[in-house]
């Protein structure tokens, strides 16, 4: 059917999967953001269950290896592995499902698709300096 080819590079440790056969959903697709999606796959005589999800931040935090291998680092914890970085703000990961029996124990959400500054801190500093540039150009045109 429709899939990835063989020579998918994972990562440094992983090095090169095999052929796997599934249609992914398209990842720049608002509906795959945020989604674990399992597909089934082979390499050899040894059966993968993989999900993926796509992790992403308001800054370009990918921007920086160093950002990236901070989050990893972190997402591999819980056997998720860097499939490829989308753009500065987006990486998509997979892990086989059998990592789930270790979710339970991991200090962060397994399923986490936000990563850096928060949003809301993000959004309220961008209201204050809006409000800010509002009022200065309301004394400076006498409106106050």
């Amino acid at each position: 059917g429709d899939g990835l080819g063989g020579g998918i590079v994972l990562d440094d440790h992983v090095g090169v999967m095999g052929k796997f056969e599934f249609a992914l959903l398209p990842f720049h697709d608002d509906r795959a953001v945020g989604t674990a999606v399992v597909h089934r796959g082979q390499i050899g005589q040894k059966v993968m269950e993989l999900e993926y999800k796509v992790v992403q931040s308001t800054t370009p935090l990918f921007a920086k290896v160093q950002n990236i291998e901070e989050v990893m680092a972190e997402e591999s914890k819980a056997g998720w592995r860097l499939v490829e970085k989308l753009d500065n703000y987006k990486m998509r990961l997979q892990r086989d499902i059998s990592h789930r029996a270790n979710d339970k124990g991991l200090s962060f959400d397994p399923y986490r698709t936000q990563v850096g500054v928060n949003n809301a801190l993000i959004y309220g500093i961008t209201t204050i300096v809006t409000l800010g540039v509002v009022y200065a150009i309301f004394i400076l045109v006498g409106a106050i």
